[in-house]
Protein backbone atom coordinates (compact mmCIF):
# COMPACT_ATOMS: atom_id res chain seq x y z
CA UNK A 1 0.00 0.00 0.00
CA UNK A 2 1.01 3.61 -0.44
CA UNK A 3 0.46 6.70 -2.53
CA UNK A 4 1.79 6.94 -6.06
CA UNK A 5 2.38 9.83 -8.43
CA UNK A 6 0.83 9.73 -11.88
CA UNK A 7 0.25 12.14 -14.75
CA UNK A 8 -3.21 12.75 -13.25
CA UNK A 9 -1.91 13.40 -9.73
CA UNK A 10 -1.90 11.34 -6.56
CA UNK A 11 -4.07 8.28 -6.11
CA UNK A 12 -4.29 5.08 -4.09
CA UNK A 13 -1.77 2.33 -4.86
CA UNK A 14 -4.43 -0.21 -5.84
CA UNK A 15 -5.81 2.24 -8.38
CA UNK A 16 -2.30 2.94 -9.62
CA UNK A 17 -1.73 -0.74 -10.35
CA UNK A 18 -4.80 -0.70 -12.60
CA UNK A 19 -3.44 2.38 -14.36
CA UNK A 20 -0.03 0.72 -14.75
CA UNK A 21 -1.64 -2.05 -16.79
CA UNK A 22 -2.95 0.68 -19.07
CA UNK A 23 0.54 2.16 -19.35
CA UNK A 24 -0.48 5.40 -17.64
CA UNK A 25 1.67 4.98 -14.56
CA UNK A 26 4.70 7.24 -14.38
CA UNK A 27 6.17 6.59 -10.93
CA UNK A 28 5.44 4.28 -8.01
CA UNK A 29 6.05 5.03 -4.34
CA UNK A 30 5.70 2.23 -1.80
Amino acid sequence: MGIISTSQGLMAAHVAKQKKIGGELIAEIY
